[in-house]
């Protein structure tokens, strides 16, 4: 690994080492595309932190590329204006800092871009569920022109490179895809032509090193695969400094667009492979290469140049520096959840982050008055109020019954190893701010005589909500919540799972690997509300190639007989033989709040948590990060 912290030259520019942050749809710009100071704080984190080169995020060529309402814009004066204050500061911080431009094509948002969709040919892009109008000819040689304008005020922004975003489902990866170009134009008959000719525009508008992105749709597409060779060819035959390799499609692709934890690595894999055997350019590439195991695999196969890094440096800002330092029991390691990158973005939310909570933020201030605080609870909220209260000055105990720390992520992580990362990590950080924990201990009236606290703050949880349903209680039943705890289940292989969501949906496939068969009801329309869209897609797809699995959206259970369940199913009444045991997957309800002999005996008491925290990392975290700054 100590490779990437030898120097990289991508023509004329010249890097400190070779880690790279990956453009980021951050979505933390102002209206109209102006630069805030959230944004600079964001960036200037990571340039502190010791990364390399900074592709700052999307930058739209033209108004009708914006994939979210806070983009930045090349049209804009003030993003080009607050572009430049932006890469001063990354310079003053040692880093270097190149600008990305793009057109998102039929990935772009209407609300956005304040306009319908264009596309090289009439589409519908599946994962926004909007149509795309064909261009016509003079629109196509007005975004090969937009292109160049946005790399000449990159340029005079100040920036150090320029990338081209040349793949992940944009408008040049729309015109190489046959499914999305069927025209019978001269673009049509060529379909590199338009890349051809947004490279040369760019080429002839700055002197800048060009970089290009490129990437595969999805696994085993050889058009796919054959578009990326031929912009690799174009690369080096026009000179470009190097090729910036990624995955996924923004229409057609997502779960590979944002590599969600659960997907294979071999078709990531053999995209590097393939790419470095065409090209003889410096290649960078990324991807789930937040830890030393990846990048030293990586590195051993000799895929690439320099690494990108997306998530992980938005989780650890500092990544790069305590990999240099190697202070690896530091690190905030990204677990790939996807509830704050991700889950609200396409809303129009800006980035958040599980284990960055101060993400973009400026740092908490210290207490005016350090107290002495009690937490109640070792939960995911319960450890993040402890430290964040710490952290501010106070003189923080945390209590809880347990053996150990986590609850229900705790539970989570035993069937999604990538969870234990945020769970060590408040662990972890519980430990640096100096909080007192006990564990094993239940908070009692004595507890609070030996503390003397001058604050309680009560983050027990919730509990999962048993539904009031005509026979329900005469059957075998669990909850979710004990399931994951690892609690012996009933015995008997038809199982029905009361509720779709997360929970439900993760506890059905892990019961169907072990030889059961399931039957889900929900009585949404679809499963998995409470999940982030590509989550809930990765699910779902897995979910529906198990034949032990059904599922029965929009479905209520109206009661338990002695041998039938009745079923309304989309208002039909539907008969169903009963089953060995019951697992109820629904909604959480707040555990009782504090007894009255604790609300006496201390001055001042906060509850936190409730049904949602309870199911919510981020809003668990979220909601203890506002506590905190509050006390």
């Amino acid at each position: 690994m100590e490779r990437l912290f030898s120097p990289l030259e991508l023509g004329s520019l010249k890097l400190k080492n070779r880690f790279v942050l990956a453009p980021i749809l951050a979505g933390l710009g102002g209206a109209e595309g102006r630069v805030t100071r959230r944004q600079r704080r964001f960036y200037e984190a990571i340039a502190e932190g010791g990364t390399g080169l900074l592709v700052l995020e999307p930058v739209a060529v033209a108004p009708g590329g914006r994939e979210h309402p806070n983009q930045l814009l090349a049209t804009s004066d003030e993003s080009m204006e607050g572009l430049s204050e932006l890469i001063r500061a990354i310079h003053e911080r040692g880093a270097k800092a190149a600008i990305q431009i793009t057109h998102a094509g039929a990935a772009a948002d209407p609300r956005a871009a304040g306009s319908q969709p264009v596309a090289p040919s009439a589409c519908l892009c599946p994962s926004r569920g909007t149509f795309a109008e064909e261009m016509r000819l003079d629109e196509v040689e007005a975004l090969v022109r937009a292109f160049g304008r946005a790399a000449s005020k990159a340029a005079a922004a100040g920036a150090d490179a320029v990338e081209i975003q040349g793949g992940q489902g944009h408008l040049i990866a729309q015109f190489l895809c046959p499914q999305t170009n069927l025209r019978r134009d001269a673009y049509g008959n060529d379909r590199l032509l338009f890349a051809k000719q947004v490279v040369h525009e760019v080429l002839a508008a700055t002197g800048l090193p060009i970089l290009l992105r490129v990437s595969c749709s999805r696994p085993a597409e050889g058009e796919s695969r054959g578009g990326i060779l031929r912009l690799a060819e174009l690369a080096e035959e026009t000179g470009l400094a190097a090729l910036d390799a990624a995955f996924g499609d923004a229409c057609h692709a997502r779960p590979w667009f944002y590599l969600h934890a659960a997907l294979p690595r071999e078709p990531q894999e053999a995209l590097f492979a393939a790419l470095r055997r065409a090209t003889k350019l410096p290649v960078m590439a990324g991807g789930r290469m937040g830890n030393r195991a990846a990048i030293q695999r990586f590195l051993d196969e000799g895929w690439g140049d320099a690494v990108t890094l997306a998530r992980p440096l938005i989780a650890d800002p500092n990544l790069v520096e305590k990999w240099r330092r190697h202070k690896d029991g530091e690190i905030m390691e990204c677990g790939g959840c996807l509830q704050g990158c991700l889950r609200h973005l396409p809303e129009g939310a800006s980035l958040r982050c599980t284990l960055n909570p101060f993400l973009a933020e400026e740092p908490p201030l210290p207490a005016p008055k350090p107290r002495s605080i009690l937490v109640a609870g070792g939960g995911p909220s319960g450890m993040a109020a402890a430290s964040f209260l710490a952290e501010r000055g106070h003189r923080v105990t945390l209590a809880d019954p347990a053996s150990s720390l986590g609850g229900m992520l705790r539970a989570a992580a035993e069937s999604k190893p990538a969870l234990f990362h945020p769970l060590l990590a408040l662990i972890r950080r519980l430990d640096s701010a100096g909080v007192t924990v006990l564990l094993g201990q239940r908070v009692e009236e004595a507890t609070l005589e030996r503390i003397s606290p001058e604050v309680l703050v009560w983050a027990v949880g919730a509990s999962q909500a048993v539904p009031s349903i005509p026979g329900l209680r005469g059957q075998k039943l669990m909850t979710a919540e004990e399931f994951f705890s690892r609690r012996p289940t009933p015995k008997g292989h038809r199982v029905l799972v009361l509720g779709a969501t997360r929970l439900g949906l993760e506890a059905a496939e892990r019961l169907a690997g072990a030889g059961c068969r399931i039957t889900i009801t929900e009585a949404a329309d679809s499963a998995g509300c409470d999940m982030e869209s590509v989550g809930r897609e990765v699910v779902l797809a897995r979910l529906a190639s198990l034949p032990a699995i059904t599922l029965f959206a929009g479905t209520e259970v109206e009661r338990f007989e002695k041998e039938w369940v009745l079923l309304s199913v989309g208002g039909q009444p539907v008969r169903v033989p009963r089953f060995d045991w019951v697992l109820i997957a629904g909604g959480f309800l707040p555990k009782a709040g504090p007894p009255p002999a604790l609300r006496k005996a201390v001055r001042e008491v906060h509850i936190l948590g409730g049904p949602q925290v309870a199911t919510d990392l981020l809003d668990a975290i979220h909601s203890a990060r506002l506590l905190a700054a509050r006390l």
